[in-house]
């Protein structure tokens, strides 16, 4: 299973590399303006009945049905208010185009609001296999219509169509591996919405956040910086979205079955920080220090306008994770307002910011901004959060600690490299190899001498020295 991820993540990093090569900023853009109607619209009428479901103690069938209910006819209004908003967006965007994808995408709401809400069943079952078998072929449709699209048209349909095909895969793929006869009720609808609207809130403080820089860009610059924007962001949020964002989903669920033991929950806590903070902090730092390489590989010529973004979009985007990382373990201890509070104040610090640092410094100020916000938000979530847990700061640190201070040495020693050896067009991907291949083995040298400098005290070092012992011990068909 363990290989089967990785592959599905490589496919995903593999396909969006392919498409933006074939694609401009331009084609990027116009989707993600698009996208971010949508995404604005689906997050203000969000009620997170799939997180309901997977908190109740023995959902019943009713509880089920409402819950599917409430998702399909969600859908239908989403789908109508953005039909309604396609020209208001495209006179926002200064590009009629954008009001014409959003017609196309008014259908995907719809679409999705008839998925089978025994999805969640598998959810609670920790049936991964299934739920992974059902987002891979979701995510090889969409790559198998867009490519042979862009090859072809060479513009934004493509994006928008293979994101069709995909949704339409999905309803009958989530029936046959979840099969439920959805009846139509509301019964239990204020249970839902009662334990749902701390959720709601932080839903759509959520999609304030996440589309904040599309939209301020997309009204200063137009599509091409939006497009811009969103490349750069996804290509430096790789360890957020495809290692952290994955991880936090079963550390909540074993947060939630200690929840009531708090020295139990300590410990997982500690450990699952410590974990993902030795993962992902070497990942986004070493994107940060090669960014012109990886850029220049990676996206093209075309593309040279995102390297400082991608640089300080890595910053950003491994700190947001970090404090994300605390949502759950707020929610297991019943502590929802004072999340959404934080989140709130958070947010609008960064609001009143990043505007100004966009209309008066461009892009690069923006991204600047974000990254700064990100760390202050990040340490006010885990500030509160040792009052949750009855922990201190120097427990925080003990696990983390060591590979912030190997990641820094690694971007030291890498960037005095990338001094003396400077970006040369033609053997630019061996030098984005020489440089990745130093950092890790940098990276990894001084995480265990400090560790072994510390006594081996037990963490995140042990915990993968168990894991690797313990999978080298394993008969070879046994393995992933």
């Amino acid at each position: 299973m363990v290989l089967l991820r990785l592959a599905m993540r490589s496919f995903s990093v593999v396909s969006q590399l392919l498409l933006v090569r074939l694609l401009t900023p331009s084609d990027f853009g116009l989707v993600a303006g698009a996208s971010a109607a949508y995404a604005i619209l689906d997050g203000l009428t969000e009620t997170s009945m799939t997180l309901v479901l997977v908190q109740m103690q023995a959902p019943q069938r009713h509880d089920y049905d409402t819950a599917w209910t409430l998702v399909a006819a969600r859908g239908v209004i989403v789908g109508a208010a953005l039909w309604a908003a396609a020209p208001f967006m495209g006179e926002y965007l200064h590009d009629e185009r954008v009001g014409g994808i959003m017609h196309v995408l008014a259908i995907v709401p719809v679409i999705q609001g008839l998925e089978s809400v025994g999805m969640v069943r598998l959810q609670r079952e920790l049936q991964y296999g299934r739920i992974f078998f059902y987002q891979l072929a979701n995510r090889l449709v969409g790559f198998m219509a867009s490519l042979p699209l862009a090859l072809i048209y060479r513009n934004y349909w493509a994006l928008v169509l293979g994101g069709v095909a995909a949704k339409l895969l999905a309803i009958p793929l989530s029936y046959i591996l979840a099969p439920h006869r959805p009846g139509l009720t509301v019964r239990s609808a204020p249970l839902m919405f009662s334990f749902s609207k701390w959720l709601l809130v932080n839903n759509v403080l959520t999609m304030i956040d996440n589309f904040l820089m599309p939209a301020v860009f997309g009204r200063i610059g137009g599509v091409r910086s939006v497009g811009i924007y969103q490349v750069s962001h996804d290509l430096a949020a790789l360890p957020a979205s495809e290692v952290a964002a994955p991880m936090r989903k079963p550390m909540h669920g074993g947060y939630a079955r200690v929840a009531d033991d708090l020295p139990a929950l300590q410990r997982q806590v500690l450990d699952g920080l410590g974990f993902l903070t030795m993962l992902i902090v070497p990942m986004s730092a070493g994107i940060c220090i090669t960014a012109p390489y990886a850029v220049h590989v990676a996206l093209g010529a075309q593309w040279s306008d995102a390297t400082p973004l991608v640089a300080l979009a890595a910053i950003y985007t491994l700190f947001d994770a970090l404090g994300h990382f605390t949502g759950g373990i707020y929610m297991v201890r019943h502590a929802q307002r004072p999340y959404v509070m934080i989140m709130a104040l958070c947010l609008a610090l960064r609001v009143m910011l990043v505007i100004p640092a966009a209309l008066y410094g461009g892009l690069v100020a923006a991204a600047a901004v974000m990254a700064a916000t990100a760390v202050i938000n990040a340490g006010l979530w885990f500030s509160h959060l040792r009052g949750i847990l009855k922990l201190g700061w120097s427990d925080l640190l003990a696990p983390t600690w060591r590979s912030f201070a190997a990641a820094f040495t690694m971007m030291a020693t890498v960037a005095a490299a990338e001094f003396s050896w400077p970006l040369q067009e033609p053997i630019a991907l061996l030098q984005w190899i020489a440089f990745s291949a130093m950092g890790a083995a940098i990276y990894v040298a001084a995480h265990l001498s400090l560790w072994a400098i510390s006594g081996k005290p037990a963490g995140p070092e042990t915990q993968l020295l168990r894991r690797l012992t313990f999978l080298t011990r394993r008969p070879a068909g046994d393995r992933g």
